[in-house]
């Protein structure tokens, strides 16, 4: 039994074979199988080679060291500067994972002594000398002992969140945001509940320099996150309103734009202004009154002329 299945309009299939046996027909069709044939066998050569150089490119990436490449912004300069840093503070970087650890809480200590000196560009390079000592590559990472990973990015993520906050206070808010993005990328390999406080910092810090780079909706945006973990971050919600409220003078005229930190207080209302600027005034009034009479007194008491 047959059926005879109508196609729709302006559709129709190609048959292997010719229905007839005229010998150019049948041969028109095996070409045609034979290009087809040649094509397929073409992508799949193509296919397998871009899967092969997918892999090498991936097998490469992984035995690279990145994280300081990527805080400098791919500024090898500054990289081989840092190496040779910390070969003058502390000698060559160890191999041994332990080591390499040890000598990162080391800088930790120096760094943040040179940051409470107000040293700040010190500080910014110890910090990125301890990322050199815990910038292992994928491809060592998976080879450390179970636990040691971890152990690097939680001595890791503070650093950035360091870096973070010290680049932008130099100016250097590029690699600030650098530094930011990166802890809040290596943070999400650190079980939640021993790493929530770093998650708060380093999206504060990253609301604080996309502030200062005018990105108002993202810093609101990174501050809303902050909040949502811990709705009483009071820094979070000074930094949301103020974000709010700089957002929206942002297409006004020059002048009333938002200029400094997104941490500063906002003025009080004016009705409290005024009531602030005539309690100011009385004080100043009663000082011009009764300071000479209490001056006098003073130095009556004083035997002073």
């Amino acid at each position: 039994m047959s059926f005879n299945i109508p196609l729709p309009q302006g559709m129709h299939v190609e048959k292997d074979e010719p229905s007839d046996s005229d010998p150019e027909t049948v041969e028109l069709h095996r070409q045609r199988r034979a290009a087809r044939a040649r094509k397929a066998a073409g992508d799949r050569a193509s296919a397998a080679a871009e899967e092969e150089t997918r892999a090498a490119q991936a097998s490469a990436e992984a035995a690279q060291e990145r994280f300081l490449l990527l805080v400098c912004s791919a500024d090898e300069a500054r990289v081989e500067w840092t190496r040779a840093h910390l070969e003058t503070l502390k000698g060559p970087r160890p191999s041994d994972a332990e080591a390499r650890l040890s000598m990162a809480g080391e800088l930790r200590v120096l760094a943040r002594q040179r940051f409470e000196a107000l040293e700040l560009s010190e500080a910014v390079s110890i910090w990125l000398c301890a990322v050199h000592c815990l910038d292992f590559p994928a491809a060592e990472r998976a080879l450390l002992p179970e636990g040691l990973a971890e152990r690097v990015f939680g001595a890791l993520c503070p650093v950035l969140s360091n870096l973070a906050v010290a680049m932008r206070r130099v100016g250097d808010l590029p690699g600030a945001r650098r530094a930011a993005d990166l802890g809040l990328e290596l943070v999400q390999e650190l079980p939640y509940k021993d790493s929530k406080g770093l998650r708060l910092k380093l999206r504060f810090h990253r609301a604080l320099v996309r502030g200062e780079r005018r990105d108002f909706q993202g810093a609101a945006e990174d501050v809303r996150h902050v909040l949502g973990l811990d709705p009483g971050h009071e820094g979070a919600r000074c930094v949301l309103r103020n974000a709010e409220v700089a957002r929206k003078r942002e297409g006004g005229p020059k002048q009333q734009r938002w200029r400094g930190p997104l941490t500063a207080a906002l003025p009080s209302k004016t009705r409290r202004g005024w009531r602030q600027l005539v309690e100011e005034r009385w004080v100043l009034a009663t000082a011009v009154l009764v300071g000479p009479v209490l001056a006098y007194l003073v130095a009556k008491v004083s035997g002073i002329a």
